[in-house]
């Protein structure tokens, strides 16, 4: 996107609102007047995002090329930046001018004066909002104009950073807000109202409240995604790396490895991601095994669930066809618990990494501990939980064609409970060679 940079705005607007004689020194209450009258239809016919809370008719300007006369209305908005309006009569649309980029060079003797528009900068709070939560805006200015866009740079009480891009109305949709870092290599947008030291610092604070160990030893941005979430990555002292997604509140969201995060902006460039998948695999066959799983892990896939202090992931292993999920508690100190695959469905966790027949010993397993030793498993089904999700059924089909079994299986911690013959489980049971001849 091109940006119009403010040098470029400042000779515009020189051109447009040249002065032809002085202003009013003060706003009376004839101006006010005036304004609140006009004010309605210049927002309608602006497409403002404004409900009018005060508005004062300036005076008016002559344009030295056609001599033109235009109207000159300040308006103050409701919980919004302030506008000067410039109306140029009936026959063409009007011009309107933020009170933020009207308060510094390029607005020359044209100042919001209204009290409603003393602070432009907080003006700005709730369109801000709506693209960084957490940001409070302490100081805020004009970058420039796109044809459509607004750029402003917005400084945080709490350090961040951040460029804004919004509607030239500031209406529409929401504004894409992007962290100053992301134009640290720019010629066209510089930050200055913010401290890149300090941004950087706000990365660390992020790592800080992951709970991967990570002494950060360099950090980088990736990106923005349209939702307004930033990415950043970082390298630990320890060689491990990993990917920050911070919410748009300000907040921690996901912490993802590198060795898992080549979908976000082409990963990791800090941190060896091929390195890392080896060396985390490692640690999840020492941890299969340490639960009773031999596993030497060949691939792996962590869920993004919500599970506080432990991390699931599927494995895969190169020793043994069936592969299983993984509850491991963060800290390391306790045993991992171990879901096969099949069963681990009923749980909330379903593997791709394994193919499901690879899990049919284990149902068969199943069968042979609640006593049922003439059925090899062949196919099998997730049924569901029973009314209170305290026990869960498969349905099992048998290599020999006979009708096969509903397994119950208790839900906490998925062992076999009672094992149904489907020729006494009616409906329930659905696979071929299951279901009663008709």
């Amino acid at each position: 996107m091109r940006l119009m940079v403010i040098g470029l705005l400042c000779a515009l607007l020189g051109v447009a609102l040249a002065p032809t004689g002085a202003l009013a020194a003060g706003i009376d209450a004839g101006m006010k007047t005036k304004g609140m009258a006009a004010a309605p239809g210049l927002v309608q016919r602006a497409g403002l995002d404004c409900q009018p809370v005060s508005a004062a008719q300036l005076g008016q300007q002559q344009d030295p090329k056609t001599h033109a006369t235009s109207t000159i209305v300040e308006i103050a908005c409701k919980d919004r930046e302030g506008f000067l309006v410039v109306d140029h009569g009936a026959a063409a649309a009007p011009d309107a001018y933020t009170c933020l980029e009207m308060s510094g060079a390029a607005g020359g003797n044209l100042k919001c004066s209204l009290p409603e528009n003393a602070n432009p900068a907080q003006g700005l709070q709730s369109l801000v909002s709506r693209g960084a939560a957490g940001c409070q805006v302490a100081k805020a200015r004009v970058l420039g104009h796109a044809p459509k866009e607004t750029f402003f740079e917005v400084a945080c009480q709490n350090g961040d950073g951040y460029v804004m891009e919004a509607a030239d109305t500031l209406s529409g949709k929401a504004p894409t807000v992007s962290p100053c870092l992301a134009f640290l290599s720019s010629n066209n947008i510089k930050c200055t109202l913010s401290d890149t030291t300090a941004q950087l610092a706000r990365v660390d604070q992020l790592a800080a409240q992951s709970d991967k160990p990570c002494q950060v030893k360099d950090r980088r941005y990736i990106l923005t995604s349209e939702d307004n979430n930033n990415f950043y990555e970082v390298a630990c002292q320890d060689g491990k790396g990993y990917v920050l997604q911070q919410g748009p509140d300000g907040k921690l969201a996901k912490t993802i490895s590198c060795a898992n995060a080549d979908y976000i902006g082409g990963g990791c460039t800090l941190t060896n991601a091929r390195q890392a998948q080896s060396e985390e695999a490692g640690i999840y066959t020492a941890l299969a095994k340490k639960a009773g799983f031999d596993c030497a892990v060949s691939k792996y896939s962590p869920f993004e669930v919500a599970n506080p202090g432990h991390e699931v992931v599927e494995l895969a292993c190169s020793n043994r066809p069936d592969g299983a999920i993984g509850v491991f508690p963060a800290s390391g100190s306790e045993p991992g618990k171990i879901l096969p695959c099949g069963p681990s469905e009923l749980a909330g966790y379903r593997c791709g990494l394994t193919p499901q027949a690879a899990g049919y010993s284990n149902l068969t397993a199943a069968l042979r501990k609640l006593g049922k030793t003439t059925c090899d498993v062949s196919s099998s089904r997730v049924v569901g939980l029973t009314a209170d999700k305290q026990d869960g059924l498969i349905e099992v089909g048998c290599s020999d064609g006979k009708p096969g079994f509903l397994l119950d299986y208790a839900v906490a911690s998925l062992t076999p409970k009672e094992a149904t013959a489907c020729t006494f489980a009616g409906k329930s049971c659905t696979l071929p060679g299951n279901t009663p001849a008709k």
